[in-house]
């Protein structure tokens, strides 16, 4: 019964992405393709979805490999350590898009600016590479 009332609940705010998923992986490439354009000159990717990084070939630090909401709501990370691994690991891209925190975009805006968004999602980029 729960798996139907979910269905009804999430079909509508899904059905375009499977009536036209080539409109869907067009967005989801707008991502990759930035990031990709700055992979030559990125060491480290900082982001909650590590999908983006790895499909650019680049790490993420290791002590966000595990970027989880379980770790989010345990308190075992908080937005506070994820913006002292950013300032101690200094990535020149960081993504983010499935959790809000208000603080690190607030914090970001001193050394990145915004390559990309859309919907959730924001590209940052450090301010000291140039390029779209």
């Amino acid at each position: 019964m729960s798996f139907v009332l979910t269905l009804i609940t999430l079909a509508p705010q899904t059905y375009l992405d499977f009536t036209t998923p080539i409109k869907f992986l067009e967005r989801q490439n707008l991502f990759l393709v930035r990031m990709t354009n700055h992979a030559p000159k990125t060491q480290w990717v900082v982001t909650d979805v590590p999908m983006y990084a790895f499909r650019i070939g680049r790490p993420i630090p290791p002590p966000l490999a595990v970027f989880s909401e379980k770790r989010l709501v345990t308190g075992n990370l908080t937005e506070e350590q994820v913006l002292d691994i950013i300032n101690e690991y200094d990535p020149e891209q960081v993504m983010i898009g499935r959790f809000r925190f208000p603080i690190l975009v607030a914090s970001l805006s001193d050394d990145y600016r915004i390559l990309y968004s859309r919907g959730r999602r924001a590209l940052y980029l450090r301010e000291d590479l140039k390029g779209n």
